[in-house]
């Protein structure tokens, strides 16, 4: 999707190489990716992004991964993702660097440790995204309202 097709306001978030987590809004079902949750890296940016929603791929640059073994935990898969040490080459392609990093995986009891513990977290996280998406829709509202005068105090 490219970014002039990006909306202000829309049915499904974008999910861009961009520092802002949601870098704009879509009403096209048909670029929508549901099997989720999956991590979307910044090829040029080396940002990674948790996803654990219905959402649209951003602008040229942007990788999707999932892990090969369903066993993996993508949450675990992200924040060792996150670790590694991605030398900045400034508008150059990174993903090939991060392919090659290898990651340590522990056993299969404390990988379903860790993602049921991960996925609450992340369930609270979307949760908190969602409420303050309604507060700042609530603000735009209400406060061109209140300095007009029209609500009072």
């Amino acid at each position: 999707m490219n970014k002039s097709d990006y909306k202000e306001k829309g049915e499904y978030p974008i999910i861009d190489q961009s520092t802002d987590f949601i870098g704009g809004y879509t009403d096209e079902k048909d670029a929508i990716y549901e099997d989720v949750p999956m991590i979307v890296f910044g090829d040029h940016t080396r940002i990674l992004k948790y996803i654990d929603f219905p959402f649209a791929c951003g602008a040229d640059g942007t990788q999707l991964i999932k892990p090969n073994n369903s066993n993996i935990s993508i949450a675990y898969l992200y924040f060792e993702l996150i670790s590694c040490n991605l030398s900045n080459y400034h508008y150059a392609r990174h993903f090939k660097f991060l392919k090659e990093q290898v990651i340590k995986l522990p056993s299969e009891r404390v990988m379903q440790v860790y993602k049921n513990e991960t996925d609450y977290i992340f369930r609270m996280i979307h949760m908190l995204r969602l409420q303050n998406a309604k507060l700042r829709e609530a603000r735009d509202i209400l406060l061109p309202r209140l300095m007009s005068g029209e609500v009072e105090v």
